[in-house]
């Protein structure tokens, strides 16, 4: 890359990626692919998905959907509620990493426009 360093890099969850990430370019910007998330969601909270065709498209619209901070917590908020996510859930897990997936935090980064990009390229 002729000494330049990617002002972004979307990954899985690799801790070792991640690691690597922030040791070698720490003003490269690691942001988690969406499509590895859905992939998770589906192993870690597929009860949620066959309990409820509404909790696949309230978990979407906080990934990809709100582009202001207090609608996309209150969206999260919601989901919790009206899905009664206990605490301990991959959910809380996931929400904790929010800054490197949601589209409202990832959108101020360098990268591919729309928020739905990474689910076509898999």
């Amino acid at each position: 890359m002729g000494g330049k360093k990617p002002k972004t890099m979307m990954t899985d969850q690799d801790v070792a990626m991640a690691k690597a990430i922030s040791l070698v370019m720490p003003e490269t910007f690691h942001g988690l692919c969406t499509w590895h998330i859905r992939q998770n969601a589906l192993r870690h909270v597929n009860h949620l998905y066959q309990k409820s065709s509404r909790f696949g498209l309230d978990f979407e619209a906080c990934i990809d959907l709100h582009e202001d901070e207090g609608e996309f917590l209150n969206a999260w908020n919601s989901l919790l509620v009206e899905h009664n996510i206990l605490e301990g859930s991959w959910l809380h897990t996931i929400f904790q990493l929010k800054e490197k997936w949601a589209w409202t935090y990832v959108r101020k980064t360098f990268t591919v426009s729309h928020p739905g990009f990474f689910k076509y390229i898999h």
